[in-house]
């Protein structure tokens, strides 16, 4: 899913929970997809999308803007398939 100029310019207006929320329902889908298959294990990316989640909930408040809220979360993804456990 491309990134979504209008939902983009919501998310950066409202309030960190609520961005949360609407980030994780509108690239949420495309997130998961990534994590199966990079890591190719139903089970290995249900673990790695909850680290996503966790990142997303931790430091949507500190987004600073020097990329699209799509960019972030899909760096995000990438760091929460590398910190799953072994």
């Amino acid at each position: 899913m491309p990134c979504q100029p209008d939902l983009e310019r919501r998310l950066a207006t409202m309030a960190p929970d609520a961005a949360v929320n609407v980030l994780l329902g509108a690239y949420g889908g495309e997130v998961l997809g990534y994590l199966m298959r990079v890591l190719e294990d139903p089970d290995d990316a249900d673990e790695a999308f909850a680290i996503f989640r966790d990142l997303v909930r931790d430091r949507i408040a500190a987004f600073g803007g020097g990329c699209t809220f799509h960019t972030w979360a899909s760096k995000l993804a990438c760091h929460a398939a590398r910190r799953r456990p072994p």
